[in-house]
């Protein structure tokens, strides 16, 4: 009888710890079942901000590539201009070259009047 009395308790021992280490258990679980799922939140986190970096570059790139274009027809523009400058340059210095020698004909022609 001493001995089946030893068996209960040791039997009931038993289940205590049986019961102990399930619960053990389900705590180790539960910690990483948070764990994950905060691995899972930071992981989409992550991942919405690659997506917006990636659509950030995409529009500094376009952007980029506009203010190269608008530089070069400026640039366009700024050497048309300065061709056309020199043209009228060109023709105000023949003018004025021109104006000079009728001018120095003129006073020539004054002189010997004279």
């Amino acid at each position: 009888m001493a001995e089946l009395g030893t068996q209960q308790a040791q039997s009931a021992q038993q289940s205590r710890d049986a019961t102990d280490a399930a619960q053990k258990l389900k705590g180790e679980k539960d910690l990483l079942s948070r764990e994950l799922d905060q691995s899972k939140a930071e992981a989409a986190r992550l991942q919405q901000a690659l997506q917006q970096s990636k659509t950030n570059e995409a529009t500094l790139k376009k952007q980029l590539a506009e203010a190269l274009a608008q530089q070069q027809k400026a640039r366009a523009q700024a050497d048309e201009a300065q061709a056309q400058s020199q043209v009228r340059i060109d023709e105000l210095s023949t003018k004025c070259e021109s104006h000079v020698k009728q001018n120095a004909q003129n006073e020539h022609a004054w002189a010997a009047e004279k």
